[in-house]
């Protein structure tokens, strides 16, 4: 024969495996965020772990200091351009219209036409040495200072021109603080 049995199921046990293993985990994109200006963080965008597309601000720094600084460059660039007889705006006149210049020019036309009056008069024996020596000196005297006001002017112009990069920059930085600080690129 044959045998007879009763089958019977076995209740179900969860067996537990545990496996050790040493590894590293790193994430699949890592991303490094920089600022192209200095500043205090003065409002985080997201926070961690939230997903934002490539452009996207992440940090607004605060715009106080950056603002001051266009705003105190725009000044000074403005009392250069004063001093050199300009506006705001616009081109520069050229170095003999600087107020200055245009001064010691007219200082310097009637010194010599003065010295060239006492040089005519002393040919003539109507003026005595002394005072022919006074208008040579009044002339000499105007044309050093029409010379140094073209020099004055001259650097003038070069300081409006760096005061004018300046300000390039200092806008510049405002602008990044505004709308390009902290973007995420993929």
């Amino acid at each position: 024969g044959r045998s007879t049995g009763t089958l019977r199921q076995d209740p179900q046990e969860a067996i537990r495996r545990t496996v050790e293993v040493v590894g590293t985990l790193a994430a699949r994109e890592e991303v490094v965020v920089s600022a192209e200006v200095e500043g205090r963080v003065a409002h985080l965008v997201h926070d961690l772990g939230d997903r934002v597309d490539a452009g996207t601000p992440l940090i607004e720094l605060d715009q106080e200091k950056p603002q001051y600084r266009a705003e105190a460059q725009r000044a000074t660039l403005d009392q250069a351009r004063a001093r050199y007889g300009s506006g705001a705006d616009g081109e520069l006149p050229p170095l003999e219209n600087v107020p200055n210049v245009v001064s010691t020019n007219a200082q310097l036309a009637d010194a010599q036409q003065q010295l060239e009056r006492a040089k005519n008069l002393a040919s003539r024996n109507l003026l005595s040495r002394s005072d022919l020596e006074t208008a040579q000196t009044r002339y000499d005297t105007a044309k050093a200072a029409h010379d140094q006001a073209l020099a004055s002017a001259r650097q003038l112009r070069a300081d409006i021109d760096s005061q004018t990069s300046s300000l390039r920059l200092a806008q510049r930085n405002l602008r990044d603080n505004i709308a390009a600080t902290g973007t995420a690129t993929f």
